[in-house]
């Protein structure tokens, strides 16, 4: 059993991954997703991902990894438009090339849906791994079949030298009870060599049901729970989440009331997400943000100050030798603490008596 959380490539969560113990950086895949093309950017799109592979190769090293490429249309649109360079490049041979420049160990990822040129293109760059994503927070039950077939196309078509094909049954944030969830694990499960990962998350996307200068208890960690339960029927799943993050960055350049806006945390514990936040920004928010990691770590949930480099965070936060003016440090703190509990949950259940023996 793997562990995959899925990241943005955002400086926050690279920082976060790049923060990692050495041992957990080697059991873990971290899923990337791409930077969002802007909608200033759209004739000159390929500028933003320039360095994307330096970029990763000082994160990520030589460690494996999944590339997402289908997040840089989140904002611009439907990726059947085939938005090319200057010189004819798409984005999976643009982007492909800056990783493979730097030798980086990527498997590239396409969806159920992605249009014929996208699919071709990840084809003809000639690597050995694939990974699909089914987005089935996305559509009913009664797709699965059709989607199946869909995909068992593809893979018959275009994919039939592959060393692995990964497939990612994403259910993101929308749980759609643990019947649908299996079925749909059951479905996919059926393809020639595949190796199987359920995506879902638990975590809230925001935090507005906490009240200012608090920490409240925000929901109960069903992802990691349904994880374990489907293992009884299919102990070679593996797990992917999306770490303690859903709420969509803001569009590049856009404008933040930044002093109307507060400093959260989110805070990873065996039975609940913990969400902490300070006042309002204007209203002294980064010294009641002191006051939130002080309640942290004199709480029974603390994983302890040498437990990851978030928690460690945490702790020079509470005692003043560290200042935290931003949002972006909360989210790496929180995401870096979410990926060192997540995955000691996953190894622990690896070594556990029921499932040794497989």
């Amino acid at each position: 059993m793997t562990y995959y959380p899925v990241l943005r490539n955002s400086a926050s969560e690279m920082n976060a991954y790049f923060n990692l113990k050495e041992d957990t950086k080697d059991s873990i895949v971290p899923i990337i997703e791409s930077k969002r093309i802007s909608s200033k950017n759209k004739k000159t799109w390929w500028t933003s991902f320039k360095t994307l592979g330096t970029y990763l190769a000082t994160k990520l090293q030589n460690r494996e990894f999944i590339y997402d490429f289908k997040q840089a249309y989140d904002i611009i649109g439907d990726p059947e438009v085939e938005l090319l360079t200057e010189d004819n490049q798409n984005i999976i041979t643009y982007c492909s090339g800056k990783l493979i420049e730097q030798d980086l160990n990527f498997i590239p990822c396409f969806h159920y849906d992605s249009p014929n040129w996208y699919v071709e293109s990840i084809k003809d760059q000639g690597l050995k791994k694939i990974a699909v994503r089914v987005r089935c927070n996305s559509f009913d039950s009664t797709l699965d079949p059709f989607i199946y077939k869909r995909i068992e196309d593809l893979l018959n078509t275009h994919f039939t030298m592959m060393e692995k094909i990964i497939i990612i049954i994403d259910f993101a944030d929308k749980y759609q009870g643990y019947n649908r969830i299996k079925k749909a694990v059951e479905t996919y499960s059926k393809l020639d060599n595949a190796t199987i990962l359920l995506a879902l998350t638990s975590c809230p996307a925001n935090s507005d049901g906490v009240p200012a200068a608090s920490i409240k208890e925000a929901s109960p960690r069903d992802d990691i729970n349904t994880y374990f339960e489907l293992l009884n029927d299919f102990p070679e799943l593996h797990f992917a989440d999306y770490t303690v993050r859903l709420a969509p960055e803001p569009e590049e350049g856009k404008n933040i009331d930044y002093y109307n806006t507060y400093l959260k945390i989110f805070y990873t514990t065996t039975d609940f997400y913990i969400i902490g936040k300070s006042t309002l920004l204007k209203d002294s928010g980064v010294e009641s943000f002191v006051d939130v990691c002080k309640t942290i770590v004199e709480s029974d949930f603390y994983s302890g100050k040498n437990f990851s480099a978030g928690d460690y965070a945490i702790y020079e936060c509470s005692v003043g030798d560290l200042e935290i003016t931003n949002h972006a440090k909360p989210i790496e703190i929180g995401i870096n603490h979410h990926i060192e509990f997540v995955n000691d949950q996953v190894r622990e259940k690896l070594v556990s008596p029921v499932f040794s023996s497989f």
